[in-house]
């Protein structure tokens, strides 16, 4: 930059030069420069200042290099200022968020000191909303291992599980199964009798011996209808004896229940057997009942009510799969054809039990 004192006379030049301000014009070296005139006060002299035009606009380029990378180096300043900011902020909600998505309990949650109080008490009350939830779960756990203890006591253990995980409406078709109903013979007098509770300690007596039996032969209690015991095999559990085992139950059953009864309270009983195809599943609408159904179960209740005082009657379905050494005769109930198992009780003992 070159700076020269001048005098200009006449008012009009110097008030040219004053009006002009920053100009373009040729130097007297003939060089293309920006000049500029100030007045000196008091005086007809100015000083004019001037520069190249390409020194100029270096200048100005080298100026807004430095102004871009200035701004872009604060930018990245302040992102990264804001990113470590924001991560110290954000760090503790990380926290919760990471806790609130885990399965597992990760224990206490921690909360920087220096972070605001709303999320020291978001935090705890996480905690205790876990604490909570998760002694919500013990006590649900609790009470389902309960009630499928409870489901097991009275119904088979694959259909009391399979009702525990919601499986109500499924229906089973068993292409053969055995199936024996015991009728007490001498209950309904007993239910009738003015020894309640006397009466009621002997009827679960005998329900419970029916059971324990069932359950020594693989058997399943099914449902007990008035005097009636209703038990099946082969249509849970694939036993391929299923035959055979019924009709141990049956022999035995009938014989417990002569040796449950009492001189005010004489006990027989008539059983019924028949093997063919059930249905086995949940019904009953709102009050859901675990039964077995179908023709082979009708048959064998029919057997059991047509049947003599003491007397253990199978089909012939029943008889095909039996072993040749059980002790059994032909015989016929109804016009149809059966076979009746021996009966072992002494014929004086049979005679003085009455219905």
């Amino acid at each position: 930059t070159v700076l020269t004192l001048v005098a200009i006379e006449g008012r009009r030049s110097s008030q040219d030069v004053v009006d002009d301000g920053v100009i373009e014009r040729t130097s007297a070296s003939g060089d293309e420069v920006i000049s500029t005139a100030v007045p000196v006060t008091g005086s007809e002299w100015f000083v004019i200042a001037e520069t190249q035009i390409s020194v100029a606009v270096v200048s100005v380029d080298e100026f807004r290099d430095i102004l871009i990378i200035g701004t872009a180096t604060f930018i990245i300043l302040v992102t990264f200022f804001a990113v470590g900011w924001a991560g110290a902020i954000m760090r503790p909600v990380k926290a919760i968020s990471e806790r609130l998505g885990s399965p597992h309990d990760a224990g206490t949650i921690a909360i920087p000191d220096q972070s605001p109080i709303e999320l020291h008490h978001l935090a705890r009350s996480y905690e205790d909303m876990a604490t909570t939830l998760d002694q919500q779960q013990i006590h649900l756990a609790r009470a389902r291992d309960a009630r499928l203890e409870v489901m097991r006591n009275m119904l088979p253990s694959t259909v009391a599980a399979r009702i525990a995980e919601g499986d109500l409406d499924e229906l089973d078709e068993v292409e053969r199964a055995s199936v024996a109903v015991v009728v007490v013979l001498g209950l309904g007098e007993l239910v009738r009798s003015n020894d309640i509770r006397r009466s009621r300690d002997l009827v679960d007596r005998v329900h419970e011996e029916l059971d324990r039996l069932a359950a020594v032969h693989g058997l399943d209690r099914v449902k007990v209808v008035g005097d009636a015991y209703f038990a099946a095999c082969g249509h849970d559990r694939p036993f391929i004896d299923h035959a055979p085992r019924v009709v141990a139950f049956a022999a035995e059953a009938r014989d417990a229940i002569r040796e449950l009864g009492t001189d005010w309270a004489p006990l027989d009983a008539s059983v019924g057997v028949h093997t063919g195809p059930v249905t086995v599943g949940m019904t009953g609408g709102t009050r859901l009942l675990y039964d077995v159904w179908g023709d082979t179960v009708t048959t064998a209740h029919h057997l059991a009510r047509r049947v003599g005082r003491g007397g253990v009657v199978l089909t012939d379905a029943t008889h095909e799969l039996l072993p040749e050494e059980v002790d059994q005769r032909e015989s016929n109930v109804d016009g149809n054809h059966a076979w009746t198992l021996a009966d072992d009780r002494p014929a004086e003992t049979a005679a003085e039990v009455t219905r």
